[in-house]
């Protein structure tokens, strides 16, 4: 993502995995990184694939036509 963003890409990462989170140094290089730690239950991120796929959709839409773009999906 840090290549890629300093190339010129816009990045973003959409997490549902608990042990996948910023403070352990995943979030670097990512414009957008986005996990939501609310869901969590007994050590498991409980988010639907529906929801990570929305989200990203939605950040999608947001970017510029002319920037190309990076996005880490980790269901």
């Amino acid at each position: 993502a840090e290549s890629l963003r300093r190339a010129g890409y816009a990045t973003a990462a959409f997490v549902a995995n608990p042990w996948v989170r910023g403070e352990h140094g995943f979030a670097q290089g990512f414009d957008e990184f986005d996990v939501d730690t609310s869901q969590y239950t007994e050590g498991e991120l409980k988010r639907p694939g529906t929801e990570l796929v929305e989200r990203m959709r939605h950040w999608l839409a947001r970017q510029s036509a002319s920037q190309p773009v990076f996005v880490y999906l980790h269901f």
